[in-house]
């Protein structure tokens, strides 16, 4: 099995309006599988992105929304996220859904798994690793070709969308319905509302993304 290429960072954190962001990604080359492990462990270990990860400030996007938009990576590469403390949230660990992030592909063949060995990291919860190989997934079309619609005259061009399965800290309940739950509660107990917003982590308005995987131009 081929080593993957790079390994791309992203991180998870709430701004100062307390919705929550994505930063841009950054990629850095890596000789082996081994060594994209090795980065992460200590990563994971110290609880911050190494200093080479070099993320911009700007998060995206600037309108609150956890969603984003990504180019994948040309090849097989090992894409982690961070969630920061500031969330109050953490990948999810229920053993009937355990995977952090998870891909919703109907248009692809049954047989492909486009997002491979999805897990959380078993020292931080709030760590997630997943591999994306480029190649295997343009290979598993290649016979749809004449079916597909593209957006450009390219042979390929798939969007994946992926869903990023997070936990509240506070209550237990999936992210995006506890950021939500606070705005039904507030009608009839106005005072335990006030608590749990003030406790709560950033306002979430979606947990599902797109990556997009396209032919190397």
């Amino acid at each position: 099995m081929a080593d993957h290429e790079h390994i791309i960072f992203y991180e998870i954190s709430k701004g100062p309006d307390s919705f929550a962001y994505i930063s841009d990604y950054a990629c850095k080359p890596i000789g082996s599988t081994r060594e994209g492990l090795d980065i992460l462990d200590a990563c994971v270990k110290a609880d911050q992105l190494p200093p080479e990860a070099n993320l911009r400030q700007k998060p995206y996007p600037p309108d609150g929304d956890l969603r984003w938009s990504t180019v994948a990576q040309n090849g097989k590469n090992l894409y982690v996220l961070r969630i920061d403390e500031n969330m109050n949230a953490h990948f999810n660990s229920d053993p009937a859904m355990p995977e952090p992030v998870i891909c919703f592909c109907p248009h692809l063949p049954a047989t492909l798994e486009p997002v491979e060995k999805a897990e959380r990291h078993s020292a931080n919860e709030r760590w997630a690793v997943f591999t994306v190989d480029t190649n295997k997934i343009l290979c598993g079309i290649e016979q749809f070709n004449d079916k597909l619609e593209h957006e450009h005259t390219c042979a390929h061009h798939v969007g994946l969308p992926l869903y990023l399965n997070l936990i509240d800290d506070e209550t237990g309940l999936p992210a995006l319905l506890a950021a939500n739950h606070y705005h039904g509660v507030a009608h009839s107990n106005a005072k335990n509302a006030a608590v749990t917003f003030a406790h709560r982590g950033p306002h979430f308005t979606s947990c599902v993304s797109m990556m997009y995987v396209s032919c190397p131009e």
